[in-house]
């Protein structure tokens, strides 16, 4: 039975705090929709707070990092408000 466990190996949150960029921001609001909030660790239970790009065809978000980092493991959490399927 212990061979069907799968380790999982703690992850660090290279991207937390780091400045970010992004091809937009919903309605130009970066006080209530900034990309900043892509990477401060909070999960807002409302609409606002959260980082939302504005309506456009290919969305992007840049984090700079510190130094050269390899990516195995992106999570993103959706909206937590009755509008989070837009995902």
């Amino acid at each position: 039975m212990l061979s069907n466990l799968i380790a999982i190996k703690w992850k660090t949150n290279a991207a937390l705090s780091r400045p970010t960029t992004s091809s937009s921001v919903y309605y130009g609001d970066s006080i209530l929709w900034g990309a900043h909030y892509a990477t401060n660790g909070a999960m807002s239970p409302t609409g606002i707070y959260i980082f939302s790009s504005h309506f456009e065809m290919s969305p992007w978000l840049k984090v700079q990092m510190i130094g050269p980092n390899m990516v195995t493991f992106v999570r993103v959490y959706n909206r937590r408000d009755k509008v989070g399927k837009l995902f």
